[in-house]
């Protein structure tokens, strides 16, 4: 965001979390960025950013003179109840090589700060959305033990005011 901010700074912008989608109608609305599906009836929407879900716990959580796997399968799991996280648990586990469900100690979680506050408190292995762990990885606060990656059922739409598309072609709107 601040990125943004230094490249835009004549366009004022309102964060407004919510599981709600937001209404166009009072017009002081001219752009929703939404994590679904990307069906929302009524709307266009654009594909702005795909997800993936991978492993993650804080680095304390292991011992690089180990195997991993079994490591792994010692460690409590953090239980994202997303729905988007839901359904991917059998790819994980096929990917994982071990039930995250018969692990003998879970905490059920759904809301993802709490889930990222729990794995930097090291309380256990989670899958988590890159989107949301990117940077603590980066920094190493967080590591990704093992390199599985499953995309996720949600991906970044953005949902315009219609009236923004008109005139823009879609070579103007991508960032690649």
């Amino acid at each position: 965001m601040g990125f943004f901010q230094q490249h835009a700074e004549d366009i004022n912008i309102r964060l407004t979390p919510s599981l709600g989608l937001a209404s166009f109608d009072d017009k002081s609305l001219d752009l929703a960025i939404r994590f679904g599906t990307g069906d929302y009836p009524g709307l266009e929407s654009r594909l702005l950013l795909e997800d993936y879900l991978l492993p993650v716990c804080h680095p304390s959580l292991f011992d690089p003179e180990q195997p991993i796997r079994p490591q792994l399968t010692r460690m409590p799991m953090l239980i994202d109840q997303a729905p988007d996280v839901q359904f991917i648990s059998a790819e994980v586990e096929e990917a994982l090589g071990f039930s995250m469900e018969k692990s003998k100690s879970k905490l059920y979680v759904s809301d993802a700060n709490m889930l990222v506050e729990a794995l930097l408190s090291a309380q256990g292995l989670a899958m988590m959305r890159f989107s949301l762990v990117y940077e603590l990885l980066q920094r190493g606060q967080l590591i990704c033990p093992e390199a599985v990656a499953v995309k996720s059922a949600y991906s970044f739409f953005w949902l315009p005011r219609q009236r923004i598309f008109s005139g823009i072609r879609s070579s103007a709107l991508s960032t690649g």
